[in-house]
């Protein structure tokens, strides 16, 4: 087996460079740039083709599994309460603050009907200022007063940064069974 000798390669770059100059050197750059970009293209278009044939047999396979109708007989209904329980849901909310000891100076009350999802959200809106203990303790009670309940938003505020006291914007919401009927609706 024969030895590759390189002194012919090195003979015609140092011949090329002692004729042409400095002119030699950028054309051999040029082209060595225009290579390394020739396989750099090629290696992405490599790696598009195989995206391209993985995306293909994915949406083969999705297309090929059952269709969801069938699930949507089976399934059950949710077990949240009926919308006819909101006041007792209120009253459990604002006896959950009078145990941890708090009596919110305004709470407001909104009612929204999600239409796709069949039931109704109720959100009350209040605010709490105390220290942090006392505050998670009433986020404790709050989330314990029933299972279809939930804080939905919580934004948390100090004076200072150093205020032994915090005020709390809590938005506790729970999710209904049914519409809200005109006639069912609140004085």
């Amino acid at each position: 087996m024969g030895r590759i000798d390189s002194r012919p390669l090195v003979w015609a770059l140092h011949r090329g460079y002692l004729r042409r100059g400095a002119a030699f050197v950028l054309c051999l750059l040029v082209a060595s740039a225009a290579v390394l970009t020739a396989l750099l293209a090629g290696a992405a278009w490599w790696q598009l083709k195989q995206a391209d044939r993985e995306v293909a047999a994915r949406t083969r396979a999705l297309s090929a599994a059952p269709s969801g109708q069938g699930l949507e007989e089976k399934s059950e209904p949710l077990q949240l309460p009926a919308s006819a329980r909101r006041f007792d849901i209120n009253a459990r909310i604002l006896a959950g603050l009078e145990e941890a000891g708090f009596a919110p100076q305004q709470i407001r009350f909104r009612f929204e009907d999600v239409d796709e999802a069949e039931l109704i959200r109720q959100t009350a809106i209040f605010e709490l200022t105390a220290g942090w203990s006392e505050i998670a303790n009433a986020l404790a009670g709050l989330q314990a007063t029933d299972r279809a309940v939930y804080i939905s938003k919580l934004r948390l505020e100090r004076e200072t940064p150093g205020a032994a006291l915090v005020t709390a914007e809590i938005e506790v919401a729970a999710a209904m069974v049914g519409k809200l009927d005109p006639e069912e609706a609140a004085p």
